[in-house]
């Protein structure tokens, strides 16, 4: 079962990265603001309280024969500044290839975080570096 489930996990990934690539940066832009209001919304509570947790990750290697997408955003305020990198690596830890870019826009840094994700993607499926896990530092703008 365990190994359908991974399949069928990697042909979706595979169809929305696919999907994904053949977007605009305006769609992406406006795909990944809706994407991240429809979260919130989703998974708003009014009566929830803030809780601080800190969470150690460690880092883990895909499976064999995938590879793993990290990207991150940071932003220049002042400078009006937002850059995006990506890394991606194979399942013995090897940096496949990366990227980096400075745009002169400054967004608000759960926006910079989605436009880094899709950036990612976009970078791995014209490249061929299908199929892939997706990680971020962004997951905590969506908590």
């Amino acid at each position: 079962m365990g190994v359908r489930v991974w399949s069928q996990l990697s042909s979706l990934i595979l169809c929305c990265l696919v999907v994904i690539s053949l977007l605009s940066d305006s769609e992406v832009t406006e795909w990944a603001a809706s994407f991240i209001q429809d979260f919130r919304s989703a998974n708003a509570n009014k009566n929830a309280q803030v809780v601080e947790r800190v969470v150690s990750h460690r880092w883990q290697v895909p499976h064999v024969g995938s590879f793993k997408i990290n990207t991150d955003a940071a932003l220049n305020v002042h400078g009006k500044v937002t850059g995006f990198g990506v890394v991606i690596r194979d399942c013995y830890r090897r940096v496949m290839v990366s990227y980096c870019r400075n745009i002169r826009a400054c967004y608000q840094p759960h926006i910079a975080e989605a436009i880094a994700i899709l950036e990612g993607i976009r970078f791995a499926v014209n490249r061929r570096f299908v199929p892939a896990i997706l990680e971020s530092d962004a997951w905590l703008w969506f908590r």
